[in-house]
C-alpha cells in the first residue's frame, strides 16, 4: 500500500505525538507514505467562511499534488482536513461551475488542475478498511485486556460532508471495533456524539471548557478507565485542557486520553516513546500496567 500523507497543520503544530505514532504504526503495517512536504493549509471552515472557492482551491491543490506524484489516495490525521478534501470531491461531482471556478484559481495560482480523482482517507479508515481487523490482528503482540475505554470518534470525521459519512454518524462503530480488537471494552456513555468544544475555543474559551467538562463528567460516570480518540482537537480538549477543566469545575478527573494510534502502536510492540506518550498531558501510567 502506498499513499500520499498530509497529517495536517494542527497536528504538526500541536499534536506531534499523533504524527509520530501514526508514522511508526504505518511502518509496522507495511504502509508506504509519500509526504506532501510542500503542501499548503487545507482551507478549513474558518477560511471557507471568508471565501469558499479560494478555501476549496487550497484543498484541491493538495489533492492535485498527490495525483502529480502518481498516487490515488491521500491519508490525513486531521478530521478537518479530511472534511475539506471530501467537500471538494463532492462539489466537483455535483457542481460543474464550482469545479471550473476552483480549477481557474488553481491554474492561475499554482499551474495545477484537479479532476476530483484522488480519494481522501482518514488514518482510521486505512486501519479499519484497508488493513482490516483481521490483517491488524497479525501485527498485535500485546493487548489491553480488561481496560474500559470511552471512545471519542470526533464530529468532523463522522460528518465530513452532508452527503458523505465515513461511519454511521448516529451509531459509529469503527473506532470501537478497533479498540475492542486490542482487548479493550468500549463502554456506553451518553455524550459520545456531543461536540468536545474545540470549535468554540477561539472565541469563547469558557464555553469550550464547559463542553469539555460535560464530556469528562459523562466519561467518569461511565466507569471508563481511559479515553481513546481519532481526532487531534478532541485530544487537546480532553487531555491537554483536562487540568484546566478540573480547576474550573473544582472536580478531579485524571482520565488518561490517548490517540488511537498510540494505543495501537503499544499493542504492536512500539515503546511509549515511539508513540509519543511523553507528550500527553494526563499521565497514562495506570493504563500501561494493563498491557500484556
Amino acid at each position: 500500500m502506498r499513499y500520499g500523507y498530509f497529517p495536517g497543520c494542527y497536528v504538526l503544530s500541536r499534536k506531534l505525538q499523533y504524527d509520530l505514532s501514526a508514522r511508526n504504526v504505518m511502518k509496522k503495517l507495511g504502509v508506504e507514505i509519500v509526504e506532501m512536504t510542500d503542501a499548503p493549509c487545507c482551507g478549513p471552515a474558518i477560511v471557507k467562511s471568508v471565501d469558499y472557492s479560494v478555501a476549496s482551491a487550497l484543498s484541491a491543490r493538495i489533492l492535485a499534488m498527490t495525483k502529480e506524484r502518481g498516487l490515488n489516495t491521500l491519508v490525513t490525521l486531521c478530521p478537518e482536513c479530511f472534511s475539506s478534501f471530501i467537500k471538494v470531491n463532492t462539489g466537483f461531482k455535483e457542481d460543474v461551475k464550482f469545479k471550473e471556478e476552483v480549477n481557474h484559481i488553481l491554474s492561475s495560482t499554482a499551474g495545477l488542475k484537479y479532476n476530483g480523482d484522488v480519494e481522501p482517507k482518514h488514518i482510521l479508515q486505512v486501519v479499519y478498511e484497508d488493513i482490516g481487523l483481521k490483517g491488524l490482528s497479525e501485527h498485535i503482540i500485546k493487548r489491553f485486556n480488561g481496560v474500559k475505554v470511552a471512545v471519542q470518534p470526533g464530529c468532523h470525521f463522522l460528518r465530513a460532508s452532508t452527503s458523505y459519512y465515513a461511519d454511521d454518524p448516529e451509531d459509529p462503530r469503527m473506532l470501537d471495533e478497533v479498540v475492542e480488537s486490542l482487548g479493550m471494552e468500549s463502554v456506553y456513555w451518553p455524550l459520545k456524539l456531543w461536540c468536545c468544544g474545540a470549535p468554540t475555543l477561539a472565541f469563547d474559551r469558557e464555553l469550550s471548557l464547559k463542553l469539555a467538562g460535560r464530556k469528562l463528567r459523562s466519561i467518569k460516570a461511565s466507569g471508563a478507565d481511559c479515553i481513546v480518540t481519532a481526532c487531534p482537537y478532541c485530544h487537546t480538549q480532553l487531555d491537554q485542557y483536562q487540568p484546566m477543566v478540573e480547576r474550573r469545575l473544582n472536580e478531579k478527573f485524571g482520565i488518561p486520553t490517548f490517540l488511537f494510534t498510540q494505543i495501537l502502536g503499544l499493542c504492536m510492540g512500539l515503546s511509549p516513546e515511539e508513540v509519543g506518550l511523553h507528550m500527553n498531558r494526563v499521565s497514562p501510567s495506570k493504563i500501561l500496567d494493563f498491557i500484556g
